[in-house]
């Protein structure tokens, strides 16, 4: 009995000490202030070039209800290939844009942007547009339904991607595929969703045969119907694909994940501006 006693005598003694052992950690942590971020890709096939300009929020800094962090008074130019353009704002996506027509993106080229505001802040990052995209990209899809319900359905679907690597150099590609459907709701609109972005390299494959079996996954309403799945083939620059990797990396906020920094190429701020050059295959259901 004794020993009992004395055993739960010391487990207090035990966890008092451990209690008086904590201590305030008193760090001066760096002040940062908020940087220009700049969201950009362009390439030859580009419908419409976008810039999106924001701006940074440093990590201690209280927070706000609905901040809204979109820069619209900044001075956005594309230069490249003889030639420069101003983009203009729009309020109601809140980005700067500039139509392929005022502003041609060529293979081979090499771009710049320069985004200035009236507080003094300048930035600006290069790309250099990839030459060609491999012309033989071959795709099948495969399909299978996994569950359903009276909304809809689970779906399951698999793509078996192949092209020949471009030789001579170090190449970097992203599958990205998208859903094609319509809606009976919605006559004549179709609607797009996309299913995965995968990320490849021909790493010790230069020059060779590159095969990316892909899955992707939706829930199909019983008013919508798939009627294709469209496969963009990106041959990247070396900024997109390190961009994209380390987003993919980023564990946002799980206290679980590895921290990972987002990479950048934008001299005095973040984000990233960088090229590609692709090609689409269409595979009708």
């Amino acid at each position: 009995m004794k020993n009992l006693i004395y055993t739960f005598l010391f487990a207090i003694v035990l966890s008092v000490s451990f209690v008086s052992c904590e201590q305030a950690a008193d760090i001066d942590l760096p002040e940062t202030e908020p940087k220009l971020v700049v969201t950009c890709f362009i390439s030859p096939q580009d419908t419409l070039i976008i810039a999106r300009i924001n701006r940074s929020k440093p990590v201690f800094q209280a927070s706000t209800v609905n901040p809204s962090f979109s820069v619209d008074n900044a001075t956005v130019i594309l230069a490249g290939n003889s030639t420069s353009v101003q983009l203009t704002y729009d309020a109601d996506f809140e980005w700067y844009y500039v139509s392929p027509s005022q502003f041609q993106v060529l293979p081979g080229a090499t771009y710049t942007i320069t985004v200035t505001t009236p507080e003094g802040e300048s930035v600006n990052a290069s790309t250099t547009i990839p030459v060609s995209v491999p012309q033989n990209y071959t795709v099948t899809v495969t399909s299978e339904i996994l569950d359903s319900n009276s909304f809809g359905l689970n779906e399951h679907y698999m793509s078996d991607n192949a092209w020949t690597d471009l030789a001579g150099q170090t190449d970097f590609y992203r599958l990205i595929w998208v859903s094609v459907r319509t809606n009976a709701f919605l006559p004549g609109d179709t609607l797009y969703s996309t299913l995965g972005g995968e990320l490849i390299s021909d790493k010790n494959n230069d020059g060779g045969q590159i095969r990316l079996l892909s899955d992707g996954y939706q829930f199909q309403n019983t008013t919508d119907t798939t009627i294709a799945m469209d496969f963009h083939l990106v041959h990247a620059t070396p900024e997109y694909y390190l961009y994209h990797q380390s987003v993919q990396n980023y564990g946002g906020d799980n206290p679980f994940a590895e921290p990972t920094l987002i990479y950048t190429n934008v001299t005095d701020g973040l984000g990233v501006f960088a090229g590609y050059n692709s090609v689409k295959r269409r595979v009708l259901l």
